[in-house]
């Protein structure tokens, strides 16, 4: 069929044949489908790969050449497309070039020679249909079905099962008795398209081209055939898309038709609001002494619908955050309390009677979400058990999540009892995928563990300086310090990230005892992660790194701040950030230079409330080191 292809090209493309091992690929595994070595044939190829024109046209006619007997039924989410191939394989047939090649085996009879449908002399037949059109009646020997679905009305879950519907019950049963081979040939454009559906049911050859070549993307065919590029991001076909236009088209379509449309996989590769290279810090466990939550997001189908997932997170006095274990499966109700009371057993036999983790449940609304909580609480009894009632969509609750992945904050322990790979590859998919438990788990079990009192509590922050002279520093989050009450004079030191991603409204001092307020904007990021690139943005500020690191200009600013002299003696000073690592890195080194002991100087919020920090390392060395210094510069 290659050869054929390669001489006819002229007889109907106008354009110039561009030769390529693709073209080959195609054309040997279509004349496996001819062969019988292949019954169902699934290509996935991005737009302008030549699939119509050796599907739809060259592969019919060089089939017919060899047996003109064979009934082709061809479907396409248009009928003119249809069509419009049927007319150019016709054209290609009436061409002295293929009656000569073909030794004038067949001709096409007079009374059935249309657009759409037309018969050879010897029982064969081609009809062009379109997807949800005529195909009942029809016992075909071939059935192709080329772009089943418009790029514009993908998204639409209306349309995609309209098209499934059209295959599982108009396309299944057509050519049965005739032991009808099928192909489907296609560009991905969502997670649930025809490719997708029955890429699921597993009984299909998977011929998948993606325009850039990525890694272990391909299983090798029953012909033996694997992709043969090896260098990552190779095109598929340089000679007719070049560096520039593929680049071009990705700028076009954006990450999520480039993912579909042109590397074969409806969502990007990186993910949307998780990226793969989020989750690449591994450790083989998480600090003891941490702090620890095992939330779960229940369903209860078994062996169908959403899951349950129970994800254990631990949070390090550091700020760090681990995902330590997560739990997954689809069970009916009895055995899904089950694996929770056996999760519980494990956590608490793992970390002992006095680190157990929290337990927190999902609860549904109205009174059967409460009936069904007090159930599972029930069952574990001597176990500390809390409800969960999150409000707002699963995208915006799992915003805050992001963020800390984002920033690098999140370990994966890898030690053999959990599955990470598919745990990453549901964050990624994260909000386009199939199923949201695991992501939901996870952002439920960190909302928890940020701030595991309900933010309507007020804490009150009031140290007796009669037994215990100094001064005290607090580090908190916007959320933790909005509910706090503190009973001393106090200064507020807010850091944020550089605008406009860092936007903040400061309070205006008063006579709440908040004498003074500083804001300071820079990144949490450390200047060695950048050497290599100084001068390059760095995203998503879109600024070079020295415009975004803590400097010794913001050190002055802050011991300025903190050094001047007020009517009122601060008792206590304040610092303010979202992820708490900036804030206590520079709550250490105010305590070093000033020469106070951490441990009695800085406190945290806790599920206790607000307690004593422990001694560690700075969470950002660059940003204690450069505060400490400049001291010395202000003095």
């Amino acid at each position: 069929m290659y050869e054929f292809v390669r001489q006819g090209w002229s007889e109907v493309e106008a354009a110039p044949f561009v030769d390529n091992w693709h073209i080959g690929a195609l054309c040997e595994h279509l004349q496996a489908v001819t062969a019988g070595q292949i019954a169902k044939l699934l290509i996935n190829v991005p737009p302008g790969s030549g699939k119509s024109l050796l599907t739809c046209i060259f592969w019919p006619g060089w089939e017919w050449a060899l047996d003109p007997t064979v009934r082709w039924l061809f479907a396409s989410y248009d009928q003119q497309l249809s069509a419009r191939d049927s007319v150019r394989c016709r054209a290609l047939i009436g061409r002295p070039w293929y009656q000569v090649r073909c030794q004038q085996k067949f001709r096409l009879t007079g009374d059935q020679n249309q657009k759409t449908y037309y018969e050879t002399n010897h029982g064969g037949y081609r009809l062009a249909t379109s997807v949800g059109g005529h195909g009942s009646g029809e016992h075909p020997d071939r059935i192709v079905c080329d772009d089943p679905h418009n790029v514009r009305q993908a998204e639409s879950p209306q349309e995609r099962q309209a098209v499934l519907q059209w295959w599982d019950l108009t396309m299944s049963t057509r050519g049965v008795s005739r032991q009808a081979r099928r192909v489907i040939i296609m560009q991905r454009l969502h997670q649930h398209d025809l490719s997708g559906h029955v890429l699921a049911q597993g009984d299909w050859v998977h011929l998948c081209l993606p325009m850039r070549f990525e890694h272990n993307r391909m299983v090798r065919t029953p012909l033996d055939w694997t992709d043969p590029r090896r260098e990552e991001g190779a095109l598929l076909c340089p000679a007719q898309f070049s560096e520039s236009a593929v680049a071009q088209l990705e700028k076009t379509l954006g990450a999520y038709g480039t993912a579909g449309q042109l590397q074969q996989r409806p969502v990007p590769r990186e993910g949307g609001m998780f990226k793969e290279a989020y989750f690449n810090q591994r450790v083989l466990a998480a600090p003891y002494q941490a702090k620890r939550v095992r939330y779960w997001d229940r369903a209860a189908t078994q062996d169908g619908g959403c899951y349950t997932a129970g994800t254990l997170l631990a949070r390090s006095a550091e700020g760090n955050w681990y995902v330590e274990n997560v739990v997954h499966g689809q069970w009916e109700p009895d055995t899904r309390d089950e694996q929770i009371l056996a999760a519980a057993l494990r956590d608490r036999n793992r970390y002992g009677p006095m680190q157990t983790p929290v337990i927190w449940i999902e609860q549904e609304p109205g009174s059967s979400g409460l009936e069904a909580y007090r159930h599972i609480a029930r069952k574990l009894t001597g176990f500390s058990v809390s409800a969960d009632r999150p409000t707002g969509a699963k995208e915006i609750r799992a915003e805050p999540w992001a963020s800390q992945c984002a920033a690098k904050n999140v370990y994966l322990v890898e030690d053999g009892t959990w599955d990470i790979a598919g745990w990453v590859a549901e964050h990624c998919l994260f909000p386009l995928g199939t199923f949201k438990d695991r992501v939901d788990s996870a952002a439920g079990a960190f909302a928890r563990l940020a701030n595991f009192r309900p933010a309507s509590t007020l804490l009150v922050f009031n140290c007796d300086r009669r037994r215990q002279r100094g001064l005290r520093i607090v580090v908190g989050t916007p959320a933790q310090l909005a509910h706090t009450v503190f009973e001393q004079h106090r200064l507020l030191v807010t850091i944020t990230d550089p605008p406009p991603l860092g936007k903040v409204d400061l309070p205006t001092p008063g006579s709440n005892l908040l004498l003074d307020c500083l804001l300071l904007e820079f990144a949490d990021m450390d200047p060695a992660d950048h050497q290599e690139t100084w001068g390059a943005p760095v995203l998503p500020y879109n600024r070079t790194a020295d415009q975004l690191i803590m400097t010794p200009a913001l050190g002055k600013k802050l011991w300025s701040f903190l050094l001047r002299r007020r009517a009122e003696d601060p008792g206590v000073f304040v610092l303010q950030d979202d992820g708490d690592r900036r804030a206590l890195s520079l709550a250490y080194a105010i305590c070093d230079a000033l020469g106070l002991e951490r441990s009695k100087t800085i406190y945290q919020m806790s599920q206790e409330g607000w307690t004593a920090s422990a001694q560690c390392l700075p969470p950002n060395q660059h940003v204690y080191e450069t505060a400490k210094r400049a001291r010395a510069m202000v003095v």
